[in-house]
């Protein structure tokens, strides 16, 4: 058999380092060379292409480590 590879998926990209499902956070995975980067998509009321996780929003996850409004 051949070698095989573990295949590393950066999930809402690199969401330690940055606020998660953000281009900053997305742009880290790309960064670090992963094989893929999950991330949700959602259809807002207004038919706007949301990237969240959850189907509500939670303020304190669109906030930095420092608590600051990520505008990114």
């Amino acid at each position: 058999m051949g070698e095989r590879k573990i295949h590393v998926q950066a999930h809402r990209g690199a969401c330690s380092e940055f606020v998660e499902n953000t281009l900053p956070a997305f742009q880290r995975a790309i960064e670090l060379k992963v094989d893929s980067i999950e991330l949700d998509v959602h259809l807002s009321q207004d038919e706007q292409v949301v990237v969240y996780h959850d189907f509500e929003i939670t303020p304190e996850w669109c906030r930095d480590k420092l608590g600051k409004d990520r505008k990114s």
